[in-house]
């Protein structure tokens, strides 16, 4: 039998491979206001069903991505900010901020540690922009945009090496963003 679920925080997390969850920056689920950036972090273990602190982001983010680091880790953004947890010391540290600023865009690492981050929501205007970030080097650079805007959606690593990136939005709502229009191109990047 399954049980009823019900949602009430938008949480931004993942699964680190030490078997427990990151969540960044819990909040209610509503738009955020530019007063509803957090620096708050934690990590749940899904054997004690217990969650404890993980360090206070050393930036504010409303929104956040984040993605798991190969080696371990992890890589959390909103707008330009970047911070990176390292699960030995349960610390963030600042790293240098993206070149460009987005919400809702998708990241992955890819098979040679570095991590694409592509697309977003620009004030209400979607990009195609993509970028990669390296952590050996702590540096972001440029890469070749997306065929076509995006907003959201998934980036998916393939055994190949190559990321498609599905769904997500193509274009904003009218004033409405339940009316966004759903991104049916699923592209393909190849490093």
């Amino acid at each position: 039998m399954v049980g009823e679920l019900t949602w009430s925080k938008r949480v931004f997390g993942l699964w680190l491979p030490l078997a427990v969850f990151i969540v960044v920056a819990l909040f209610p689920f509503t738009w955020m206001a530019a007063t509803s950036l957090k620096t708050n972090a934690e990590l749940y273990d899904p054997k004690t069903g217990q969650w404890s602190a993980a360090g206070g982001l050393p930036v504010a983010m409303g929104e956040p991505t984040v993605v798991p680091l190969p080696g371990g880790g992890a890589l959390a953004f909103g707008g330009t900010n970047v911070a990176r947890f390292e699960p030995a010391s349960g610390t963030w540290t600042a790293t240098s901020p993206m070149l460009s600023a987005a919400a809702h865009r998708r990241a992955v690492a890819l098979e040679d540690g570095r991590v694409l981050v592509a697309g977003g929501d620009v004030g209400g205007a979607f990009t195609a922009e993509a970028e990669t970030f390296d952590p050996a080097t702590g540096s972001w650079t440029a890469t070749a945009p997306m065929p076509a805007p995006r907003s959201g959606g998934a980036a998916i690593r393939l055994g190949d090496g190559s990321v498609l990136l599905v769904g997500g939005e193509a274009e904003p709502g009218q004033g409405d963003p339940s009316c966004a229009v759903t991104a049916t191109q699923v592209v393909r990047f190849a490093p």
